[in-house]
């Protein structure tokens, strides 16, 4: 599971069909970031200041390899039905 800083990392299963997210959720904050390996960009929700968005951004450009092979194989284990739950945390 991919906890780092406080924050964790989790994947909605019927996102899969958009391009690679994860939503980041920490104690009070919460972003959707969209992993693109050019211009990671995130979606930020309210109260989200700019100390925390440079931590999450931190972070999945440190993890971003590993976010981006989350995503595909959580698509697999999806197309393949293995797998039923909403939200998924990255392993």
């Amino acid at each position: 599971m991919l906890e780092a800083e406080g924050f964790e990392f989790l994947m909605d299963t019927r996102e899969l069909w958009k391009p690679p997210r994860v939503l980041v959720r920490g104690e009070r904050v919460e972003a959707e970031v969209w992993l693109d390996e050019d211009d990671v960009s995130f979606m930020k929700e309210p109260g989200l200041g700019a100390r925390d968005e440079a931590r999450i951004l931190g972070l999945v450009h440190e993890h971003l390899d590993d976010l981006i092979l989350a995503w595909l194989s959580l698509k697999d284990d999806v197309r393949q039905d293995r797998l039923v739950e909403r939200n998924v945390l990255v392993d």
